[in-house]
């Protein structure tokens, strides 16, 4: 995939300590990280940033994750997304082509999987929907 510049991830947690080991950890293999707590900026930062990679708490105050992606699916915005969530019933979730989900990780994440992923995923062909 080639970028004009650093690649951009967009990481939505709500739990603070979390979103931010998350953000240090990929700040690392230097991609440009934006951080959201809510859904609100979560869907502005979507919406006007167009990031190549989203990660999404499903659980977030007031609307979830999901419903945020397929908000702005709607408005066409669908960047590739992989969902996080604590809770084990959802990872039966299928791949979600609307809001563009192509992975449901589990709570807590390892840190050096989920970096290798991101890695490959930026590396390969354009996954723009």
């Amino acid at each position: 995939m080639q970028y004009r510049g650093r690649p951009t991830i967009l990481i939505v947690d709500d739990e603070k300590m979390l979103n931010e080991t998350l953000a240090d950890y990929l700040r690392r293999f230097d991609y440009r990280i934006e951080q959201r707590y809510d859904p609100k900026t979560a869907y502005d930062a979507l919406v006007t940033l167009s990031p190549d990679l989203v990660l999404m708490d499903v659980m977030l105050p007031n609307e979830s994750g999901i419903e945020v992606l397929e908000r702005a699916a709607v408005n066409g915005f669908r960047p590739p997304a992989l969902v996080m969530s604590g809770r084990d019933d959802m990872l039966w979730l299928p791949p979600n082509q609307q809001a563009n989900i192509i992975r449901v990780l589990n709570k807590p994440i390892p840190l050096r999987p989920l970096g290798e992923f991101v890695r490959r995923f930026l590396a390969g062909p354009p996954h723009r929907a």
